[in-house]
């Protein structure tokens, strides 16, 4: 329909990409799997009815001074500075999806839970939390959490992915912001949305500090002397602006010209819709003329069969004629009858029993030609053959009507 109204195919699919996405919750959903992210602030992304995020979240104790990199959107995090670091997971606990997809090739990082999926690789970051080593401390977590230890210390499990290149966008679920754990220098693209490494700060315990990581984990910077600390880093996906929609990005001349896209791609959809219904109401018009004409037609080879006002005419004088005749007046009707329709079928039963009751004779008369002098009062012609007897009349099997 958009190509109809005169766009480019490459133009009209653009338009209908850009129309559909901004209706609807994304172009996919998240891929299969039991994994977590890191949780915004405003909750975890919209999920179908084959599952639902489940939350979790851990508190740790560091030293005074750790912060975040400002303005991130980690549901639980301050800019600081704070002694106290919570994080938080939306945590995919049902491994199907409605999509039934896989992760896409690239450079990224996801929390574990059970089985890593596909062709993700398995590691670990240790945390040597501050607090005594003996004794209460205010470290807690609750929920589903990743795959790991939560204690005096934290051990966070991961799901990592290196088989790509970052500048490759993969494909994942556009209608929500969300994080994704960094791998590479750069921030693994995904269609349809816009990214920023935002990270945070751990300040970690000053002595004897047992930072540890193993095997495939998230981008870290560590350090023990002179100041101990862990930088995590994190990217933070939220959706493209829609330069159809929002005429302020980009140059005047492109959004004008979407602009001209939509309005042209609308037209022709009209035109097309007028098309259709001027196409049916002719096939309409057309079927009805043709009904006209076939009854027409057949008023035309069968009176009989005539329908409105001359057929309730023709069947009020086929009523009439049903009627009983009198002696006298029943011949000529019956007469009349026969030489207008040319079949006895034709004239009403009631009016030929008659001539059986009243006179045969008559009838007999009127079916061969002639008429009788009593009842029509013109004299015979006197070389006409003599008229039947009554026996011959009632043997004579061409009179059907009288049987």
């Amino acid at each position: 329909m958009l190509i109809s109204a005169g766009l480019s195919p490459l133009t009209a699919i653009y338009v209908a990409l850009v129309f559909f996405d901004n209706i609807s919750p994304g172009l996919c959903d998240w891929p299969e799997g039991t994994y977590g992210i890191p949780a915004h602030k405003d909750g975890c992304p919209r999920s179908d009815h084959l599952y639902r995020w489940k939350l979790g979240s851990v508190l740790q104790k560091t030293e005074h001074g750790s912060r975040t990199s400002g303005g991130v959107s980690l549901l639980g995090m301050t800019d600081g500075p704070s002694d106290t670091i919570s994080q938080t997971f939306c945590m995919k606990t049902s491994y199907h999806s409605s999509d039934k997809h896989r992760f896409m090739p690239g450079k990224y990082c996801i929390f574990k839970l059970n089985n890593c999926p596909e062709r993700f690789q398995e590691g670990w970051i240790y945390w040597d939390d501050a607090g005594p080593w003996i004794g209460p401390t205010s470290q807690n977590s609750s929920g589903i959490l990743p795959d790991g230890n939560y204690g005096r210390n934290t051990r966070i499990e991961y799901c990592c992915r290196f088989d790509g290149e970052t500048s490759d966008g993969i494909v994942l679920p556009t209608s929500d912001p969300f994080y994704l754990l960094k791998y590479a220098d750069l921030c693994q693209e995904v269609v349809g949305m816009d990214v920023a490494e935002q990270w945070v700060y751990w300040s970690g315990e000053k002595s004897l500090n047992l930072d540890e990581t193993k095997g495939a984990h998230p981008k870290v910077e560590r350090q023990k002397y002179p100041a101990t600390y862990t930088k995590l880093f994190y990217c933070y996906y939220t959706p493209k602006k829609r330069a159809a929609l929002d005429l302020t990005q980009g140059s005047w001349l492109e959004s004008f010209l979407m602009v001209l896209c939509i309005i042209g791609a609308t037209l022709g959809i009209v035109f097309l819709f007028a098309v259709i219904l001027t196409i049916v109401q002719r096939a309409l018009i057309a079927r009805k003329q043709r009904a006209i004409s076939c009854r027409r037609l057949q008023q035309s080879h069968h009176p009989r069969a005539n329908v409105g006002n001359d057929g309730i005419a023709e069947h009020q004088m086929i009523a009439r004629s049903s009627a009983k005749p009198t002696r006298g007046s029943s011949l000529p009707e019956y007469s009349s009858c026969i030489a207008s329709s040319k079949a006895q079928n034709v004239c009403p039963k009631s009016t030929r029993d008659s001539y059986k009751q009243d006179d045969p004779m008559q009838a007999a008369s009127v079916l061969h030609g002639r008429s009788s002098v009593d009842s029509v009062g013109i004299q015979p012609d006197a070389e006409s053959e003599a008229p039947p007897s009554y026996d011959e009349v009632l043997r004579d099997g061409s009179l059907n009507f009288i049987k």
